[in-house]
């Protein structure tokens, strides 16, 4: 039998394995009030209950892409439908977005400590992950990590709110990111 690690990309061991030993421990102890994976403390509204028992009656049909949804939210952020990527989740934007973005050698910028999935998924393409720690109050280091950015940057992850600190990054602060001119 062919050794299979023979047909994979070179740097893939030193990406380190995402894990979701977190939820074995949250599913284990009831009790916990499992912020770590950023739920919300309070159950669905019976409005919610009803309308997924009501989709779950079209669950033999493949899904459409979200139009009316999509075009909802472009409405209130003043955006066109095709603007707005709906995903099944953070997971799956997340890849979406690394593998859009960043090719073996690129740099992706993440504020430390965050959702580790952005490591796993930047290290998994290739790319340098360049960590910047928070502050000591757990506030993005907005100085630092725009001195981190270089020419290499593909990607720069800003959480707001992040996980799994909570903080959110101040607009003045985020604008410094947007307003960013590429290449630097």
């Amino acid at each position: 039998m062919a050794d299979l690690k023979r047909f994979l990309v070179p740097w893939i061991d030193q990406v380190k394995v995402y894990s979701t030993e977190d939820l074995t421990l949250a599913w284990s102890r009831p009790e916990l009030k499992r912020m770590m994976v950023n739920e919300n403390p309070l159950p669905p509204s019976e409005r919610v209950v009803k309308a997924v028992t009501e989709a779950a009656r079209l669950g033999n049909r493949y899904p459409d892409n979200g139009p009316r949804l999509r075009a909802k939210i472009a409405k209130k952020y003043d955006l066109s439908p095709e603007n707005v990527y709906l995903g099944h989740g953070s997971s799956e934007v997340i890849d979406v977005i690394m593998r859009l973005f960043v090719t073996p050698g690129d740099e992706v910028v993440l504020p430390n400590p965050t959702f580790s999935l952005y490591g796993v998924r930047a290290g998994a393409l290739g790319a340098k992950v360049v960590t910047v720690d928070l502050t000591a109050d757990l506030q993005y280091d907005t100085p630092a990590m725009l001195k981190a950015i270089t020419p290499r940057t593909k990607v720069i992850v800003i959480c707001t709110p992040n996980n799994p600190t909570g903080d959110f990054i101040p607009d003045a602060d985020l604008m410094k990111f947007v307003e960013l001119e590429f290449p630097l």
